[in-house]
C-alpha cells in the first residue's frame, strides 16, 4: 500500500514520521541505562540492604550511587560489591547510613 505523506492513513502507518519532533517510548534504553537499572533492581534485592531510597547514575567507567541505606550494623563496603560487576571499574559511594532502631536516649 502506498500511503500520501499528508494522508489520514499516514498515522496508522507511521506512528512516528520522520519530520516529527517525538521519539518512541518503551524497551528502547542505552546501553548505560541499562546498567543503571540491573545494578539498581540487584542492589534493592539483594539481603541484608535495606535502602529507603536509591539512585544509580552511569558515570565513564562506572557508576556513582546515591540514597539512604537503613542498617544497624553499619555500610557492607558497596565499592567492593559493585566493582565486581560487569561494566563497573569504578563506583562513588554517595550513600548515607541510618540507623534502623531508634534509642530512647
Amino acid at each position: 500500500m502506498n500511503v500520501e505523506p499528508n494522508s489520514p492513513l499516514t498515522a496508522m502507518h507511521d506512528p512516528v514520521p520522520a519530520h516529527s519532533c517525538l521519539g518512541t517510548c518503551g524497551e528502547q534504553t542505552s546501553d548505560g541505562h541499562s546498567l543503571e537499572v540491573k545494578i539498581q533492581r540487584w542492589l534493592l534485592q539483594h539481603p541484608g540492604l535495606a535502602f529507603a531510597s536509591l539512585v544509580v547514575r552511569r558515570i565513564p567507567e562506572g557508576i556513582c550511587i546515591e540514597g539512604v541505606l537503613e542498617s544497624d550494623e553499619g555500610s557492607p563496603d558497596l565499592c567492593v560489591m559493585l566493582g565486581h560487576l560487569p561494566g563497573v571499574r569504578r563506583v562513588i559511594n554517595n550513600i548515607r547510613v541510618v540507623p534502623v532502631t531508634i534509642s530512647d536516649d
